[in-house]
């Protein structure tokens, strides 16, 4: 028997027994070691405000409104459920009889949910020596290397990072191996002195230091900055980001604005400044680069910056599976105090 995370509605999450997978064909067994909590679109889910709950999209990805596309009662071990936990580190115990590169034993990577035990025919063998810790990061990882390759740091690049949150630190600390020079930008300073820990060069927090575009105009000489990444989901933020830019600057944003962006300003500065918006999403690879780059490269890289960026210090808290429930109402009320949370099993 395993167990599973349940929402009977909004807000109302448990820990069920359910039944346990079998292997079968390539499809292999792992036991989940440990899970990592999304505070973006799984909180969505948790909370019952995901846009999802109440739109359905066609094959060109345009979206409709229809109430109830997904309803509650849901469960993290249900086909096709992909928002209750997307970072799983598991261990394989039972090998699908058509599997032949994976063995019992093997440390494997999975983007699964929240789960005692997890099946999968795509499991990423993960190496003998991996921080199995560090090893959560990757659905995250996978989406900041992407978002580099979209927004194309150079050496010395003057960068704006706007949100500190985990995305935000590990973009400061990509750009950084990149040789960029970072303006970090949140409204926590405990986030910002985490990321002058992590060699921001300025750290800047809009509500005690003023205005941003105009700091970011001054330090650049009035150039303007030459890549501007907004991770914050705060849609003013989206608005500081375009006042950062140089001319036909691009602002790349891997947010997502859950409630839409109706108080976007698209006025003087991004008209006359001819400036780009770019959104980073995971399911693509900017096509500028698809020749050199593919999921199984971006993925492989993902894996070697397990091992050369810090990640320790963004984990804030460890959580039993048990106390899943109450780690998600803890997120859900102070989310400011939360960078990644882990979940042990």
């Amino acid at each position: 028997m395993t167990r599973a995370l349940r929402y009977a509605a909004p807000r109302q999450a448990s820990i069920v027994s359910t039944d346990q997978p079998k292997a079968q064909g390539k499809t292999s067994i792992a036991r989940t070691l440990l899970t990592s909590i999304s505070a973006g679109t799984e909180m969505g889910f948790y909370r019952g405000t995901a846009p999802q709950l109440n739109s359905v999209s066609d094959a060109n990805t345009l979206f409709f409104e229809k109430e109830n596309a997904i309803t509650y009662p849901m469960q993290s071990d249900e086909p096709g459920v992909w928002w209750m936990g997307y970072s799983a580190v598991g261990e394989i115990v039972e090998l699908g009889p058509e599997e032949t590169e994976l063995k019992v034993g093997d440390k494997v990577w999975c983007q699964t949910g929240h789960k005692t035990f997890m099946a999968s025919d795509n499991f990423l063998k993960l190496p003998d020596d991996v921080d199995v810790e560090n090893a959560t990061f990757l659905a995250l990882l996978n989406i900041t290397f992407n978002g580099m390759l979209d927004a194309g740091v150079k050496l010395l690049d003057e960068v704006v990072i706007l949100g500190m949150g985990t995305l935000g630190q590990m973009l400061l600390q990509m750009c950084k191996h990149s040789g960029a020079n970072v303006i970090a930008v949140d409204y926590l300073d405990s986030r910002l002195a985490l990321a002058a820990k992590f060699g921001a060069d300025i750290t800047f927090n809009p509500q005690k230091q003023g205005d941003l575009g105009q700091f970011a105009q001054q330090h650049t000489n009035g150039h303007g900055a030459d890549v501007v990444i907004e991770v914050s989901g705060n849609v003013k933020a989206l608005n500081d980001a375009i006042r950062c830019a140089s001319i036909d600057g691009t602002v790349t944003v891997l947010s997502f604005y859950q409630g839409g962006a109706d108080s976007l300003m698209l006025g003087r500065e991004f008209h006359l400044k001819r400036i780009r918006l770019r959104s980073s999403q995971i399911n693509h690879i900017d096509p500028a680069i698809a020749n050199l780059y593919d999921n199984a490269r971006r993925e492989a890289q993902a894996l070697k910056l397990l091992s050369k960026l810090d990640l320790k210090p963004l984990i804030t808290h460890r959580v039993a599976f048990d106390d899943l429930p109450d780690a998600l109402a803890m997120i859900d009320q102070n989310p400011s105090q939360c960078q990644s949370v882990v979940v042990t099993y």
